[in-house]
């Protein structure tokens, strides 16, 4: 009977580290970071102030995010913007902040596929909006709109803060 229960245990918690890989791949598919104000060197970025993760909210990613399961409560609480009225016919993105050093923020610096953000393409409530001088080690998060952008799986497009860029690729539908 022991044995029974062993195996069982050991069957359950390998499904739920499957679990778990499928939800970071389904994030990392849909996330692009920024070192803000770091240099590039032989593959290694140094001197960074904050990394900005942008993640691409989709219809397969809030699917998954009405699961219970690991991911992280900022994701789910971010993306429940999918829905708002506001949305319609753009794109949604949650950008995640971690900062290294103390750093100012200016989420007007933001430029997805050539768009510059506007204020009033911040979906967070100002009063959580992160912005300005931010201390070492700060972690913080926000959602905006990007209004009419259509994107298509596999087309790539540039994400911005400031003279910093990366490269996105929208990823294929689940």
């Amino acid at each position: 009977m022991n044995k029974i229960r062993v195996i069982i245990m050991l069957l359950l918690c390998s499904l739920a580290s499957v679990a778990i890989a499928d939800e970071e791949a389904l994030v990392q598919e849909r996330m692009v970071s920024i070192r803000a104000e770091g240099k590039q060197l032989d593959g290694l970025v140094i001197g960074a102030q904050a990394r900005l993760d942008f993640i691409y909210v989709d219809a397969a990613l809030v699917e998954a995010l009405r699961t219970p399961s690991g991911f992280p409560d900022w994701l789910r609480w971010h993306a429940k913007d999918f829905a708002s009225e506001e949305l319609k016919g753009g794109a949604l993105f949650v950008l995640r902040i971690e900062t290294y050093n103390p750093w100012t923020f200016d989420p007007m610096k933001i430029s997805v596929a050539g768009y510059a953000l506007k204020e009033e393409d911040i979906l967070t409530k100002p009063a959580y909006v992160p912005k300005g001088d931010l201390p070492s080690r700060f972690e913080g998060s926000l959602s905006f709109r990007v209004p009419g952008l259509k994107l298509k799986p596999g087309q790539e497009i540039i994400i911005s803060y400031g003279e910093d860029k990366a490269t996105f690729r929208v990823p294929k539908g689940r």
